[in-house]
């Protein structure tokens, strides 16, 4: 469940805050990868890629809680995506 938080203006729930960081999140330091498969589908991934520290990824798994997707950490450990 998520809080509602109120200022004089509006009330914008911490959902909505999550997307509008992880839109600034994915113009910082996202890609878009595209790849026409067999001229049949038109397949699409949006990536984030960070450094493997705690934070970088318990950030990643509650922006995946509210927008979707999957969290992972790179084969060599440097990084979560």
């Amino acid at each position: 469940m998520s809080t509602i938080i109120e200022n004089k203006d509006s009330k914008i729930s911490d959902d909505e805050y999550i997307k509008m960081f992880w839109v600034g999140l994915m113009d910082g330091d996202g890609s878009i990868q595209v790849n026409h498969w067999r001229n049949k589908s038109l397949q699409f991934r949006v990536i984030i890629k960070l450094s493997n520290i705690k934070s970088n990824y318990n950030m990643l798994i509650e922006i995946a809680k509210v927008i979707g997707g999957s969290v992972r950490i790179t084969r060599g450990g440097d990084d979560v995506i």
